[in-house]
This record gives C-alpha cells, structure tokens and sequence, in this order.
C-alpha cells in the first residue's frame, strides 16, 4: 500500500461588512507571506517584538492560533489591512475600516489562521529561525531584518517548491 497524502480544504466563508459580501478563502503562499509581513511589520512598529519573542519560546506549544490572536490585537490599527489581505483584497482597505466592527475583523483574522494553517506553518519554520539565531528560550529581541529574512525564506521555499513542480511536469511530459 502506498502512502497516504492528507488534503486540506477548508470551505469558504462569505462576511458581510458594510454593504458588500466578501468570500474567504485559503491565500496562496505569497499572498499568505503579505499578511504575515503585515503583521510583523505592525508589531515591531509598535516596540512591540516581545510578542514575537512569545511565539518564538511557544512554538513547541500544541497551538500557537492563542498566540497569533494575542499579537493582531496588540495592533487595532493595523487590522483593517490585515483584514483586506485576509480576503484578499486589498484595495478595499480603506471601505473595510469604515464599515467592519471590531469583533468581525478579530473572527476574520482567526478564521485566516485557521484556514491557512497558519499556526502549523509557523511551526514548520521555526528551524529557519534557530538559523537566524534566534533560538527559543534566548532573551533576544526580534528584530524586523531578522523578520524579513524569516518571510522571504517563506517565500524562497514556495519558488523552489513551484520550480521543481514544473520540472517534473515537464519532464513528465517529455518522456510521454
């Protein structure tokens, strides 16, 4: 018997904010990296890298999702744009601020962390962190490069995840 590969599909969510209906979906990698950057972004403009540190010494926690709440509400002002990056449309930022009440967009943002996996891919890339020599239990603060190079490693794994999805296709089709 061969193995077994687990899918995970969640199911969209319509929100009504305002006027409008907006449809939630899982976010493709890079625009799941957007939201991510946002949110380090938020917090370390704040002086708030503490949090982060947080997250850092409970990643080998069953559930990180308590923790990526407790950051997005450190950051009320942020959340309308994370809110537009989490359904994906960015341009209606400033229509979100003027219509979402504040409970919605903290549901909103759980409901990207759990669609996404968030939690669980944090976790995966905890190992890229000890590389940046950030290690948990250190008492270093995190610092927004050291954030970055964490994101953009995010997205240099998922360009050479494509890169060799479309190497094997095409060697697929090549030798048919």
């Amino acid at each position: 018997m061969g193995n077994s590969i687990e899918v995970f599909s969640p199911k969209p969510i319509d929100w009504q904010i305002g006027d409008e209906t907006f449809t939630q979906k899982p976010l493709r990698v890079d625009k799941l990296t957007d939201v991510l950057e946002k949110m380090v972004d938020s917090v370390l403009g704040t002086g708030a890298g503490g949090l982060l540190d947080s997250l850092l010494n409970e990643s080998q926690s069953a559930d990180l999702a308590p923790t990526l709440m407790r950051i997005v509400i450190s950051i009320p002002k942020s959340i309308p744009k994370i809110v537009a990056l989490c359904l994906d449309v960015p341009k209606k930022e400033k229509y979100i601020l003027e219509n979402i009440r504040a409970r919605q967009g903290l549901q909103i943002v759980k409901t990207f962390i759990e669609q996404n996996e968030v939690a669980e891919l944090l976790q995966d890339f905890f190992g890229l962190m000890n590389d940046l020599g950030l290690e948990s239990g250190q008492p270093k603060q995190t610092t927004k490069e050291q954030a970055k190079e964490l994101l953009e490693a995010m997205r240099e794994t998922e360009t050479e995840t494509k890169t060799e999805t479309k190497k094997k296709k095409t060697t697929k089709t090549e030798t048919t």
